[in-house]
Protein backbone atom coordinates (compact mmCIF):
# COMPACT_ATOMS: atom_id res chain seq x y z
CA UNK A 1 0.00 0.00 0.00
CA UNK A 2 1.73 3.70 -1.24
CA UNK A 3 1.01 6.33 0.59
CA UNK A 4 -1.66 7.78 -1.71
CA UNK A 5 -3.65 4.58 -1.23
CA UNK A 6 -3.10 5.12 2.53
CA UNK A 7 -4.68 8.65 2.30
CA UNK A 8 -1.07 9.52 4.08
CA UNK A 9 0.72 13.11 3.93
CA UNK A 10 4.21 13.42 4.24
CA UNK A 11 5.18 13.76 7.58
CA UNK A 12 8.42 13.92 10.33
CA UNK A 13 8.95 11.12 12.99
CA UNK A 14 11.55 11.19 14.92
CA UNK A 15 11.72 9.25 18.13
CA UNK A 16 13.80 9.03 20.94
CA UNK A 17 15.07 5.62 21.76
CA UNK A 18 14.85 7.16 25.71
CA UNK A 19 11.39 7.85 25.58
CA UNK A 20 8.00 5.76 25.35
CA UNK A 21 5.46 6.75 23.54
CA UNK A 22 1.58 6.09 23.16
CA UNK A 23 -0.63 6.76 19.93
CA UNK A 24 -3.17 9.33 19.78
CA UNK A 25 -5.42 8.41 17.11
CA UNK A 26 -8.62 10.92 16.75
CA UNK A 27 -9.19 14.77 15.51
CA UNK A 28 -6.72 17.52 15.75
CA UNK A 29 -9.13 19.85 18.09
CA UNK A 30 -8.61 16.70 21.21
CA UNK A 31 -4.68 16.87 20.54
CA UNK A 32 -4.03 19.56 23.47
CA UNK A 33 -5.56 16.81 25.89
CA UNK A 34 -2.52 14.49 24.77
CA UNK A 35 0.07 16.75 27.04
CA UNK A 36 -2.79 15.86 30.09
CA UNK A 37 -2.44 12.33 28.81
CA UNK A 38 1.46 12.39 28.54
CA UNK A 39 2.00 13.66 32.19
CA UNK A 40 -0.64 10.87 33.98
CA UNK A 41 1.38 8.03 32.16
CA UNK A 42 4.08 9.44 33.53
CA UNK A 43 3.10 9.06 36.81
CA UNK A 44 1.54 6.04 35.93
CA UNK A 45 4.15 4.12 34.65
CA UNK A 46 7.55 5.91 35.78
CA UNK A 47 8.44 6.42 32.50
CA UNK A 48 9.86 9.09 30.13
CA UNK A 49 6.61 9.62 28.11
CA UNK A 50 5.57 11.22 24.75
CA UNK A 51 3.33 10.70 21.75
CA UNK A 52 2.56 9.86 18.03
CA UNK A 53 -0.51 11.77 16.65
CA UNK A 54 -2.67 10.15 14.22
CA UNK A 55 -5.11 12.97 12.79
CA UNK A 56 -7.26 13.35 10.08
CA UNK A 57 -7.13 16.97 9.80
CA UNK A 58 -5.98 18.82 6.38
CA UNK A 59 -5.31 22.32 7.25
CA UNK A 60 -2.29 23.24 5.35
CA UNK A 61 -0.34 23.85 8.05
CA UNK A 62 3.53 22.61 8.88
CA UNK A 63 2.83 19.93 10.72
CA UNK A 64 4.36 19.23 13.96
CA UNK A 65 6.77 16.68 14.65
CA UNK A 66 5.56 12.93 15.29
CA UNK A 67 2.15 14.27 13.44
CA UNK A 68 0.07 11.53 10.87
CA UNK A 69 -2.53 13.00 8.65
CA UNK A 70 -4.48 10.23 7.21
CA UNK A 71 -6.98 10.81 5.07
CA UNK A 72 -8.20 9.43 1.69
CA UNK A 73 -10.76 12.24 0.34
CA UNK A 74 -8.29 14.88 1.04
CA UNK A 75 -5.33 12.98 -0.58
CA UNK A 76 -7.45 12.35 -3.89
CA UNK A 77 -8.35 16.10 -3.70
CA UNK A 78 -5.13 16.93 -3.72
CA UNK A 79 -4.26 14.72 -6.41
CA UNK A 80 -6.67 15.97 -8.84
CA UNK A 81 -6.97 19.93 -8.09
CA UNK A 82 -3.63 20.48 -6.44
CA UNK A 83 -5.37 21.87 -3.71
CA UNK A 84 -5.59 21.16 0.02
CA UNK A 85 -8.99 21.00 1.14
CA UNK A 86 -10.39 20.64 4.23
CA UNK A 87 -12.26 17.17 4.04
CA UNK A 88 -14.17 16.31 7.38
CA UNK A 89 -14.43 12.34 8.01
CA UNK A 90 -16.54 10.68 10.69
CA UNK A 91 -14.91 9.05 13.36
CA UNK A 92 -15.70 5.87 11.85
CA UNK A 93 -14.52 6.43 8.69
CA UNK A 94 -11.43 7.96 9.95
CA UNK A 95 -10.75 4.99 12.37
CA UNK A 96 -11.38 2.75 9.77
CA UNK A 97 -8.49 4.67 7.60
CA UNK A 98 -6.07 4.46 10.81
CA UNK A 99 -6.32 0.78 11.01
CA UNK A 100 -5.93 0.55 7.05
CA UNK A 101 -2.40 2.39 6.83
CA UNK A 102 0.47 0.42 6.61
CA UNK A 103 2.47 2.74 7.65
CA UNK A 104 0.37 3.48 10.98
CA UNK A 105 0.20 -0.08 11.72
CA UNK A 106 3.73 -0.82 11.26
CA UNK A 107 4.68 2.11 13.49
CA UNK A 108 2.07 0.44 16.46
CA UNK A 109 4.06 -2.79 15.61
CA UNK A 110 7.24 -1.16 15.81
CA UNK A 111 6.39 0.36 19.16
CA UNK A 112 5.30 -2.39 21.09
CA UNK A 113 8.66 -4.27 19.91
CA UNK A 114 10.40 -2.27 21.29
CA UNK A 115 8.58 -0.52 24.49
CA UNK A 116 6.15 -3.86 25.37
CA UNK A 117 3.51 -1.97 25.30
CA UNK A 118 1.33 1.07 23.44
CA UNK A 119 -0.86 2.89 25.08
CA UNK A 120 -3.77 4.06 21.99
CA UNK A 121 -5.41 7.51 23.34
CA UNK A 122 -8.52 8.20 21.60
CA UNK A 123 -11.45 10.79 21.70
CA UNK A 124 -14.35 8.36 20.78
CA UNK A 125 -13.63 4.68 20.47
CA UNK A 126 -15.69 2.96 17.18
CA UNK A 127 -15.80 -0.42 15.91
CA UNK A 128 -13.61 0.08 13.42
CA UNK A 129 -10.88 1.02 14.80
CA UNK A 130 -9.14 -2.86 14.89
CA UNK A 131 -5.58 -1.05 14.89
CA UNK A 132 -6.34 -2.10 19.07
CA UNK A 133 -6.34 -5.22 18.63
CA UNK A 134 -2.96 -5.89 17.45
CA UNK A 135 -0.37 -7.26 20.03
CA UNK A 136 0.90 -5.31 22.89
CA UNK A 137 -1.91 -2.33 22.19
CA UNK A 138 -4.03 -1.19 24.94
CA UNK A 139 -7.26 1.49 24.42
CA UNK A 140 -7.49 4.53 26.78
CA UNK A 141 -11.04 4.55 26.46
CA UNK A 142 -14.08 2.41 26.40
CA UNK A 143 -14.89 -1.17 24.38
CA UNK A 144 -15.64 0.57 20.61
CA UNK A 145 -18.82 -1.94 20.48
CA UNK A 146 -20.09 -1.09 23.92
CA UNK A 147 -19.68 3.15 22.99
CA UNK A 148 -21.40 2.65 20.30
CA UNK A 149 -24.71 0.98 21.10
CA UNK A 150 -24.61 3.94 24.00
CA UNK A 151 -23.91 6.39 21.26
CA UNK A 152 -27.74 5.19 19.46
CA UNK A 153 -30.02 7.20 20.55
CA UNK A 154 -32.98 5.34 20.42
CA UNK A 155 -30.87 3.32 23.03
CA UNK A 156 -30.10 5.92 25.34
CA UNK A 157 -33.62 6.85 25.77
CA UNK A 158 -34.80 2.84 26.56
CA UNK A 159 -31.92 2.88 28.74
CA UNK A 160 -32.60 5.77 30.90
CA UNK A 161 -36.36 5.89 30.86
CA UNK A 162 -37.71 6.85 34.25
CA UNK A 163 -34.53 7.37 35.24
CA UNK A 164 -33.67 11.08 33.87
CA UNK A 165 -36.61 13.71 32.75
CA UNK A 166 -36.91 12.81 29.15
CA UNK A 167 -38.66 14.68 26.95
CA UNK A 168 -41.67 13.14 24.80
CA UNK A 169 -40.51 11.93 21.34
CA UNK A 170 -40.78 9.61 19.04
CA UNK A 171 -38.76 7.37 16.51
CA UNK A 172 -39.59 7.73 12.42
CA UNK A 173 -37.85 5.28 9.89
CA UNK A 174 -38.34 7.63 6.93
CA UNK A 175 -39.78 10.60 5.49
CA UNK A 176 -42.86 9.97 4.91
CA UNK A 177 -43.66 8.65 8.19
CA UNK A 178 -42.00 11.48 9.33
CA UNK A 179 -44.18 13.96 7.53
CA UNK A 180 -47.50 11.52 8.94
CA UNK A 181 -46.35 11.63 12.58
CA UNK A 182 -45.73 15.42 12.59
CA UNK A 183 -49.29 16.43 11.26
CA UNK A 184 -50.17 13.73 14.26
CA UNK A 185 -48.69 15.61 16.80
CA UNK A 186 -48.49 19.13 16.31
CA UNK A 187 -52.14 19.59 17.75
CA UNK A 188 -50.77 18.11 20.75
CA UNK A 189 -47.32 19.92 20.92
CA UNK A 190 -48.13 23.53 20.37
CA UNK A 191 -45.06 24.41 20.42
CA UNK A 192 -43.84 22.44 17.35
CA UNK A 193 -42.21 19.53 17.12
CA UNK A 194 -38.30 19.20 16.66
CA UNK A 195 -36.59 16.85 13.97
CA UNK A 196 -33.46 15.32 14.43
CA UNK A 197 -32.54 13.60 11.15
CA UNK A 198 -30.08 11.14 11.95
CA UNK A 199 -28.58 10.86 8.69
CA UNK A 200 -28.17 14.51 7.65
CA UNK A 201 -25.46 17.03 7.55
CA UNK A 202 -24.75 19.08 10.61
CA UNK A 203 -26.47 22.26 9.28
CA UNK A 204 -29.17 20.52 8.30
CA UNK A 205 -30.01 18.25 11.07
CA UNK A 206 -32.18 19.83 13.63
CA UNK A 207 -35.50 22.04 12.87
CA UNK A 208 -38.69 22.47 14.12
CA UNK A 209 -41.83 22.30 12.39
CA UNK A 210 -44.11 24.34 13.45
CA UNK A 211 -46.64 23.20 10.52
CA UNK A 212 -47.52 19.95 8.38
CA UNK A 213 -46.32 22.29 5.25
CA UNK A 214 -43.08 22.81 6.82
CA UNK A 215 -40.67 23.32 3.68
CA UNK A 216 -37.69 21.53 6.05
CA UNK A 217 -39.70 18.11 5.76
CA UNK A 218 -39.31 17.85 2.00
CA UNK A 219 -35.61 18.93 1.48
CA UNK A 220 -34.01 17.18 -0.79
CA UNK A 221 -31.89 13.71 0.26
CA UNK A 222 -33.09 13.40 3.90
CA UNK A 223 -35.08 10.20 3.63
CA UNK A 224 -33.71 9.31 7.03
CA UNK A 225 -34.85 8.01 10.25
CA UNK A 226 -35.40 10.79 12.53
CA UNK A 227 -36.23 11.71 16.19
CA UNK A 228 -39.18 14.11 16.61
CA UNK A 229 -39.26 15.76 19.96
CA UNK A 230 -42.06 17.65 21.55
CA UNK A 231 -39.96 21.11 20.85
CA UNK A 232 -39.52 23.00 24.52
CA UNK A 233 -38.16 26.47 23.90
CA UNK A 234 -35.88 26.94 26.16
CA UNK A 235 -32.60 29.78 26.82
CA UNK A 236 -30.10 27.67 28.98
CA UNK A 237 -28.34 24.46 27.54
CA UNK A 238 -26.42 23.11 30.47
CA UNK A 239 -23.27 20.59 29.28
CA UNK A 240 -21.39 18.28 31.68
CA UNK A 241 -18.35 16.12 31.80
CA UNK A 242 -18.46 12.86 33.71
CA UNK A 243 -16.20 9.58 34.33
CA UNK A 244 -17.57 6.43 34.71
CA UNK A 245 -15.49 3.47 36.24
CA UNK A 246 -18.86 1.36 37.28
CA UNK A 247 -22.40 1.61 37.95
CA UNK A 248 -21.49 2.95 41.59
CA UNK A 249 -18.10 4.85 40.98
CA UNK A 250 -18.99 8.27 38.55
CA UNK A 251 -17.07 11.44 38.66
CA UNK A 252 -18.68 14.64 37.73
CA UNK A 253 -16.17 17.17 36.31
CA UNK A 254 -17.74 20.78 35.21
CA UNK A 255 -21.24 21.72 34.51
CA UNK A 256 -20.54 24.72 31.20
CA UNK A 257 -23.22 25.87 29.08
CA UNK A 258 -23.71 24.91 25.19
CA UNK A 259 -24.20 28.07 23.19
CA UNK A 260 -26.72 27.04 20.17
CA UNK A 261 -27.78 28.52 16.94
CA UNK A 262 -30.73 26.99 15.30
CA UNK A 263 -30.13 23.50 16.58
CA UNK A 264 -26.30 23.68 15.51
CA UNK A 265 -23.06 23.94 18.09
CA UNK A 266 -21.52 26.47 18.16
CA UNK A 267 -19.08 27.23 21.35
CA UNK A 268 -19.70 26.62 25.69
CA UNK A 269 -19.18 28.86 28.24
CA UNK A 270 -17.98 28.72 32.05
CA UNK A 271 -19.66 28.81 34.47
CA UNK A 272 -23.06 27.89 33.96
CA UNK A 273 -25.23 30.83 34.45
CA UNK A 274 -27.80 28.96 35.96
CA UNK A 275 -28.67 28.97 39.65
CA UNK A 276 -26.93 26.25 42.31
CA UNK A 277 -29.62 24.61 42.62
CA UNK A 278 -30.55 23.64 38.73
CA UNK A 279 -26.55 23.04 38.55
CA UNK A 280 -26.64 20.44 40.93
CA UNK A 281 -30.08 18.55 40.20
CA UNK A 282 -27.77 18.79 36.49
CA UNK A 283 -24.88 17.40 37.84
CA UNK A 284 -27.43 14.35 39.60
CA UNK A 285 -29.09 13.40 36.48
CA UNK A 286 -25.67 12.76 34.73
CA UNK A 287 -24.48 11.13 37.73
CA UNK A 288 -27.47 8.49 37.19
CA UNK A 289 -26.89 8.27 33.39
CA UNK A 290 -22.79 7.86 34.20
CA UNK A 291 -24.24 4.95 36.48
CA UNK A 292 -26.10 3.35 33.66
CA UNK A 293 -23.36 3.70 31.57
CA UNK A 294 -21.02 2.22 33.93
CA UNK A 295 -23.47 -0.72 34.70
CA UNK A 296 -23.34 -1.85 30.56
CA UNK A 297 -19.64 -2.00 30.70
CA UNK A 298 -18.85 1.29 29.58
CA UNK A 299 -15.48 3.15 30.91
CA UNK A 300 -14.26 6.34 30.49
CA UNK A 301 -14.98 9.75 30.06
CA UNK A 302 -18.30 11.17 28.76
CA UNK A 303 -20.85 14.26 28.01
CA UNK A 304 -24.22 14.36 29.23
CA UNK A 305 -26.59 17.68 27.62
CA UNK A 306 -29.62 18.90 29.24
CA UNK A 307 -32.03 21.89 28.60
CA UNK A 308 -33.61 23.47 30.77
CA UNK A 309 -36.97 25.50 30.28
CA UNK A 310 -38.45 28.74 31.39
CA UNK A 311 -40.05 27.46 34.51
CA UNK A 312 -36.42 26.22 35.86
CA UNK A 313 -37.57 22.38 34.61
CA UNK A 314 -34.36 20.15 33.45
CA UNK A 315 -34.88 18.28 30.61
CA UNK A 316 -32.63 15.30 29.25
CA UNK A 317 -31.21 15.50 25.79
CA UNK A 318 -28.35 12.98 25.26
CA UNK A 319 -25.60 11.41 26.31
CA UNK A 320 -22.25 11.43 24.33
CA UNK A 321 -20.04 8.54 24.91
CA UNK A 322 -16.84 10.02 24.27
CA UNK A 323 -14.74 13.11 25.31
CA UNK A 324 -17.27 16.34 24.28
CA UNK A 325 -15.87 19.65 22.55
CA UNK A 326 -15.10 21.57 25.79
CA UNK A 327 -13.25 18.42 26.86
CA UNK A 328 -9.87 20.58 26.76
CA UNK A 329 -11.73 23.77 28.55
CA UNK A 330 -12.82 21.58 31.83
CA UNK A 331 -9.14 19.73 31.93
CA UNK A 332 -7.81 22.98 32.31
CA UNK A 333 -10.32 24.00 35.10
CA UNK A 334 -9.99 20.87 37.10
CA UNK A 335 -6.63 21.61 37.05
CA UNK A 336 -6.76 25.32 38.36
CA UNK A 337 -9.39 24.27 40.65
CA UNK A 338 -8.47 21.57 42.60
CA UNK A 339 -5.75 20.73 45.51
CA UNK A 340 -2.34 19.95 44.50
CA UNK A 341 -1.91 16.63 43.85
CA UNK A 342 -5.57 15.96 42.98
CA UNK A 343 -6.08 13.62 39.99
CA UNK A 344 -6.62 15.00 36.48
CA UNK A 345 -9.16 13.96 34.64
CA UNK A 346 -6.15 12.05 31.94
CA UNK A 347 -5.94 9.80 35.70
CA UNK A 348 -8.99 9.51 36.64
CA UNK A 349 -9.88 8.10 32.61
CA UNK A 350 -6.91 5.59 32.97
CA UNK A 351 -7.81 4.61 36.81
CA UNK A 352 -11.91 4.12 35.36
CA UNK A 353 -10.23 2.04 32.09
CA UNK A 354 -7.91 -0.20 33.26
CA UNK A 355 -8.48 -0.80 37.19
CA UNK A 356 -12.62 -0.22 36.88
CA UNK A 357 -12.62 2.24 39.89
CA UNK A 358 -12.13 6.04 40.50
CA UNK A 359 -8.50 6.96 42.18
CA UNK A 360 -9.47 7.65 46.48
CA UNK A 361 -8.06 10.99 46.29
CA UNK A 362 -10.44 12.42 43.69
CA UNK A 363 -12.15 15.26 44.06
CA UNK A 364 -15.20 16.91 42.25
CA UNK A 365 -16.00 20.78 41.44
CA UNK A 366 -19.14 21.33 43.25
CA UNK A 367 -18.73 24.97 42.85
CA UNK A 368 -17.44 27.07 40.19
CA UNK A 369 -13.94 28.55 40.30
CA UNK A 370 -13.93 32.09 41.46
CA UNK A 371 -12.01 34.61 38.98
CA UNK A 372 -12.55 32.23 36.59
CA UNK A 373 -14.65 32.53 33.57
CA UNK A 374 -14.00 31.04 29.51
CA UNK A 375 -15.81 30.78 26.28
CA UNK A 376 -15.14 29.05 23.04
CA UNK A 377 -16.60 29.80 19.59
CA UNK A 378 -16.28 27.66 16.63
CA UNK A 379 -16.29 29.64 13.32
CA UNK A 380 -17.22 28.33 10.54
CA UNK A 381 -17.03 30.06 6.67
CA UNK A 382 -20.13 31.56 5.74
CA UNK A 383 -18.94 30.73 2.09
CA UNK A 384 -16.48 28.94 0.39
CA UNK A 385 -12.91 30.46 1.46
CA UNK A 386 -9.70 29.80 0.86
CA UNK A 387 -7.06 31.09 3.94
CA UNK A 388 -4.19 33.51 2.79
CA UNK A 389 -2.24 33.99 6.21
CA UNK A 390 -3.49 32.02 8.97
CA UNK A 391 -3.35 33.94 12.25
CA UNK A 392 0.03 34.11 14.68
CA UNK A 393 -1.29 33.07 17.78
CA UNK A 394 -0.01 30.81 20.72
CA UNK A 395 -1.42 27.31 20.81
CA UNK A 396 -1.56 26.69 25.05
CA UNK A 397 -4.55 26.59 26.01
CA UNK A 398 -3.63 25.46 29.50
CA UNK A 399 -0.61 28.26 29.44
CA UNK A 400 -3.52 30.95 28.89
CA UNK A 401 -5.42 29.13 32.00
CA UNK A 402 -2.69 29.64 33.73
CA UNK A 403 -1.74 33.16 32.84
CA UNK A 404 -5.16 34.57 33.82
CA UNK A 405 -5.26 33.04 37.07
CA UNK A 406 -1.67 34.40 37.75
CA UNK A 407 -2.49 38.19 36.65
CA UNK A 408 -6.40 38.35 38.74
CA UNK A 409 -8.44 40.09 36.18
CA UNK A 410 -5.95 39.16 33.18
CA UNK A 411 -7.97 38.05 29.94
CA UNK A 412 -6.54 36.57 26.62
CA UNK A 413 -7.80 34.58 23.39
CA UNK A 414 -5.86 32.14 21.31
CA UNK A 415 -7.38 30.72 18.15
CA UNK A 416 -7.36 27.00 17.58
CA UNK A 417 -7.29 24.64 14.00
CA UNK A 418 -6.90 27.67 11.70
CA UNK A 419 -6.07 26.43 8.29
CA UNK A 420 -3.29 26.87 6.85
CA UNK A 421 -2.01 29.04 3.71
CA UNK A 422 -3.99 28.00 0.16
CA UNK A 423 -6.49 26.01 2.01
CA UNK A 424 -9.90 25.31 0.84
CA UNK A 425 -12.59 25.73 3.24
CA UNK A 426 -16.14 24.70 1.84
CA UNK A 427 -19.12 26.89 2.98
CA UNK A 428 -20.28 25.98 6.78
CA UNK A 429 -16.27 24.23 7.26
CA UNK A 430 -14.56 24.69 10.08
CA UNK A 431 -12.46 27.96 10.03
CA UNK A 432 -11.00 27.31 13.43
CA UNK A 433 -11.67 27.60 16.59
CA UNK A 434 -11.45 30.77 19.05
CA UNK A 435 -11.01 30.00 23.26
CA UNK A 436 -11.15 33.49 25.17
CA UNK A 437 -9.67 33.13 29.02
CA UNK A 438 -10.63 35.96 31.43
CA UNK A 439 -10.89 36.84 35.53
CA UNK A 440 -13.89 38.83 34.50
CA UNK A 441 -16.06 37.74 31.82
CA UNK A 442 -16.82 41.21 30.53
CA UNK A 443 -14.04 40.96 28.40
CA UNK A 444 -15.21 37.72 27.14
CA UNK A 445 -17.46 38.74 24.09
CA UNK A 446 -14.91 41.27 22.69
CA UNK A 447 -12.05 38.73 23.06
CA UNK A 448 -14.63 36.14 20.86
CA UNK A 449 -15.24 38.54 18.57
CA UNK A 450 -11.31 39.68 17.65
CA UNK A 451 -10.40 36.06 17.19
CA UNK A 452 -13.91 35.50 14.76
CA UNK A 453 -12.73 38.33 12.88
CA UNK A 454 -8.90 37.18 12.84
CA UNK A 455 -10.31 34.40 10.96
CA UNK A 456 -12.25 35.72 8.52
CA UNK A 457 -9.78 37.95 7.32
CA UNK A 458 -7.74 35.96 7.18
CA UNK A 459 -9.05 34.36 4.56
CA UNK A 460 -10.77 35.36 1.32
CA UNK A 461 -13.59 34.03 -1.26
CA UNK A 462 -12.65 31.32 -3.16
CA UNK A 463 -12.51 31.44 -6.87
CA UNK A 464 -15.67 30.71 -8.83
CA UNK A 465 -14.28 27.39 -10.21
CA UNK A 466 -12.78 26.70 -6.96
Amino acid sequence: MTPDEEGLFPFDLVLDPNTHYFLFIGEARYDPLNPFMREALERRTGRRMDYVAVIPDVSGCRLPRNTLVVNPAAKNLLARTGMVIKSPMTAREFAAAASASATVRELARTLARDQGEVFVHVAESVPELTLRRMPGLRLIGPDGEVAAMWNNRLFQLRMLRDLVPQIEHRHCRSLEETAEAVRDLLPKWPHGVRVLKESAGEEERYFVAKSPSDMALTHPGVDCPAFLYRHVPHEHAPTVLGVTAGENDVFIAAVADRQMERGVLWGASYPSVLPEHIVTEVREHARMAGKVLGGSGYRGVFGCDFIVDKDGAVHFVEINARKHGAALEMCCTLESALPTGAPTLADLELCAVFENRLPENAVELTRALEGLFWRTRNVRAPRDMVAEDGPERPKDVRALFRHVLSRGAGHGMIILEPPGRACLIGKGGLLGRVVAVAGDPAYLAEDIEIGRRILLSSCQDAPANG
